[in-house]
């Protein structure tokens, strides 16, 4: 109970096409997180999902059940807006329980309902408050027991914690992820933000222009991107742009203007095809002036220093590089040796970097 497959799946406005052939399929009780930019059509499918959008073509099975011709209301899913849609004039508890007063449940029924969902979300106690006395990670709290009040197979959350200022945003993940241990329910989550879908999924479907670039856990889409667009738009990343000069067993020598640099082959590219290498700021050191050992190495010049505590950020001029080129430091204690305008040796290892197609898209 609970999977959710997207079976080739379209969707059109028009000429605009907001979901291009998407096939995927999310376990039960999985936390499975849509990660994308404003507009590449993750919201599209939710709603999708939820049946407020039917698709030009494909089709959604939940639980086995093709969901075609099948309304919202009949759907075993229940979805929570951005804005939360939280009723101001209703207690907690009524709120709480409105879908099973649409449903027809007893009063008493629905109240010891509520009850039980305000101790799922550590709310006990706060059933006869009015929802305008609640902060904002309440309401939050609010809305999902709602959800979970009609039983659903499926939740759908669209970016949620959007409205959140960070510490709170922060906190609530760790009480979205637990919520949805305890209960086990299918939860799927559209974000843009990185660090919400990178810390409570157990997998992420990146998704750019209407199509899912790559599929993954959080360290596989992190640690292994598998398309340009990935490695660029997870995390941080430093880009060098080339051409293969070799390709063997599964690694790649690429020359850049920054030097020839060594890394994994990534999508079966040859010699002579135009690609990029990508490489984490965190996996780059500044090497001493005799380290070699099977490093790729290049020199450039420190343009500015950020200092956040427990790490720096260094950043180099970008003369041979695609951008600029930062390098994340853990504190020492040693990085005010470093100053504007000095030369230094970088290094970073060929099995830490990632060398791909320079034609596909780069966020």
């Amino acid at each position: 109970m609970g999977q959710v497959i997207l079976d080739k799946v379209s969707m059109k406005f028009g000429d605009f096409t907001a979901v291009d052939n998407v096939s995927l399929e999310i376990e039960s009780g999985e936390f499975f997180s849509f990660l994308g930019p404003s507009g590449c059509g993750k919201t599209t499918i939710l709603r999708i999902i939820s049946g407020f959008n039917r698709p030009t073509s494909g089709t959604v099975y939940i639980s086995g059940s093709s969901m075609e011709g099948i309304g919202p209301n009949k759907r075993p899913t229940a979805l929570i807006f951005q804005n939360l849609a939280l009723f101001p004039l209703m207690s907690v508890a009524d709120n709480i329980a409105f879908g099973l007063e649409v449903k027809n449940i007893g009063r008493n029924d629905r109240r010891k309902k509520a009850d039980e969902l305000l101790e799922l979300i550590a709310l006990t106690g706060y059933g006869d408050k009015n929802i305008n006395e609640l902060s904002g990670g309440q309401k939050q709290r609010v809305a999902i027991a709602r959800a979970l009040a009609v039983e659903p197979q499926v939740l759908l959350l669209d970016e949620p914690l959007s409205a959140l200022d960070l510490k709170l945003r922060q906190h609530m993940r760790s009480e979205l992820r637990d919520i949805q241990k305890k209960t086990g329910v299918t939860f799927i989550y559209i974000t843009h933000d990185q660090g919400e879908a990178m810390t409570m999924s157990d997998r992420v479907a990146v998704m750019s222009a209407g199509k899912i670039e790559q599929t993954g856990t959080p360290e596989e889409i992190y640690n292994h991107p598998s398309t340009p667009f990935t490695a660029s738009f997870v995390g941080e990343n430093n880009l060098f742009r080339g051409r293969v000069i070799s390709a063997s067993d599964g690694m790649s020598v690429i020359d850049t203007p920054c030097g020839r640099f060594t890394g994994v082959n990534t999508d079966g590219h040859k010699q002579g095809d135009e690609a990029a290498i990508f490489i984490r700021p965190e996996r780059m050191t500044v090497a001493d002036s005799t380290e070699e050992n099977g490093q790729n190495i290049f020199s450039s010049t420190v343009s500015r220093m950020e200092f956040e505590g427990s790490f720096v950020n260094l950043f180099l001029k970008k003369a041979c590089a695609d951008r600029e080129i930062s390098v994340n430091m853990m504190n020492s204690g040693e990085t005010g040796r470093f100053r504007q305008g000095q030369q230094i040796r970088i290094a970073f290892s060929p099995e830490h970097s990632r060398v791909m197609k320079a034609d596909g898209k780069i966020s």
